[in-house]
């Protein structure tokens, strides 16, 4: 694919994502008493030299241990990323023993390879532990454990590392999840989700929000005091009840977040989300979004395409992402190998047309040929200048009907409308070069 001269350095292919036709690339095991024969969720995926390196969540019995299904962490080893093996010891990461703050069951992990740490933590873990018969305002929190291989892990004595506030009037007054880490320079971050099931007219009540927090040594967290970063019910109403289980990169000094979303508690169809920006605090949804999709009857990924793992693999060039497909809303009134609760695979081609430093971060679609156009550049052709804000006011007042494209790089701002907040920001870009 040819590129325009417009383009700059950068990602934009994280909106356009192809599934992979043979799906699902991994299932679960179907098969009574294995750790996974329910369901396998929450993949995260790693490259280590040359091996993709997944590890991901699991629920089923332990024959001789469980009386009830828990959920487990396993983990599972791929070339190219279609094809893995699963690690005959599986689960590599279990819950703790009754009483303990996760001893219901782990889930959602993230892991970094750390270089620096001692060889018996090189492999480093967060994720998120359930207690039994733990009142609702605390059912999840935030653990931490290390490895010197992957596959052997210690959990954090002192854990958990991360703990909702016991704040009624706050945004995370339910469980913490999906916790999302990367090693930026000598700093830890962490993106984490957070329900807020209180009303005093927030914007994040009665929705899943996603929150940021910072560490030196991934056990002492400071939680952003302007948290959350990303709000759910902000665009279109795809994202109405929630914005959870956040997974994001960085790539080119940019940020990049794909997230699980959903419109309605009473459906729980979630679908993937895409945010990008250039400090992890200020985040821009796609106008694009939702750019994984579900809702396709009769396919394995009907009701469910969502809880995200996204890399770039330089091999090739791509990004590549891990998702959860379920196909019925109604699978757990099925037999396990009549139902899809797998992991999929979709790729994305690498383009060169994502400008972070360009119009308050905030980068357009690219165009049928593949070239890049930006937000504000409602003439498309490659600059932003008194045209496009004469355009905008035409579209503002009625007396100028845009085109579908048009309309959408004229709302700058992401309202979904096209009005004075927009013509303000977009002179501001004319006046500021």
């Amino acid at each position: 694919m040819i590129y325009g001269t417009s383009c700059f350095t950068g990602l934009s292919g994280q909106e356009q994502w192809v599934k992979y036709t043979e799906n699902p690339a991994l299932s679960h095991s179907a098969v009574y008493p294995n750790w996974d024969f329910i369901v396998i969720s929450d993949p995260f995926v790693m490259l280590d030299g040359n091996t993709l390196k997944m590890w991901f969540a699991g629920s089923g019995v332990l024959s001789g241990t469980d009386s009830i299904a828990h959920v487990r962490i396993g983990y599972a080893e791929s070339p190219d990323g279609i094809n893995w093996d699963p690690y005959p010891g599986n689960p590599v990461l279990g819950p703790s023993p009754t009483g303990n703050w996760d001893d219901d069951g782990i889930e959602t992990p993230t892991v970094i390879k750390n270089l620096s740490a001692p060889p018996d933590q090189r492999y480093q873990m967060w994720y998120a532990g359930s207690h039994l018969d733990t009142p609702q305002t605390d059912d999840h929190q935030i653990g931490y454990a290390f490895s010197p291989d992957g596959l052997y892990w210690t959990k954090y004595p002192g854990n958990p590392v991360l703990s909702v506030n016991q704040d009624t009037t706050g945004w995370e007054t339910n469980f913490l999840e999906g916790p999302s880490v990367i090693q930026d320079s000598d700093t830890l971050k962490m993106w984490y989700a957070s329900v807020d099931i209180y009303f005093n007219n927030q914007p994040t009540d009665f929705r899943g929000n996603i929150g940021y927090a910072w560490s030196l040594d991934g056990i002492n967290w400071n939680k952003y005091a302007g948290n959350p970063v990303l709000i759910a019910g902000t665009q279109n109403n795809w994202d109405a009840a929630s914005a959870a289980d956040p997974h994001v990169i960085k790539v080119d000094g940019v940020y990049h977040m794909f997230y699980a979303a959903l419109d309605s508690w009473e459906v729980e169809s979630f679908q993937v989300g895409y945010a990008f920006s250039n400090n992890g605090i200020q985040w821009t949804k796609s106008a694009l979004n939702p750019v994984l999709a579900s809702r396709i009857p009769g396919e394995w990924d009907a009701f469910i395409a969502s809880f995200p793992s996204v890399l770039f693999d330089p091999r090739d060039a791509t990004l590549k992402m891990w998702y959860t497909g379920v196909d019925s809303e109604n699978w757990f009134t099925q037999p396990p190998g009549e139902y899809f609760y797998d992991f999929g695979y979709a790729a994305s081609s690498f383009t060169t047309c994502f400008d972070p430093a360009a119009y308050n971060y905030n980068s357009g679609p690219e165009l049928n040929d593949g070239s890049c156009i930006y937000y504000g550049d409602v003439t498309m052709d490659g600059s932003i200048d008194v045209t496009d804000v004469i355009l905008m006011t035409g579209f503002a007042l009625g007396t100028i009907i845009p085109t579908i494209d048009e309309a959408a790089l004229a709302d700058v701002v992401n309202d979904n409308v096209v009005n004075i907040i927009d013509i303000v920001t977009v002179i501001s870009w004319v006046l500021n070069g």
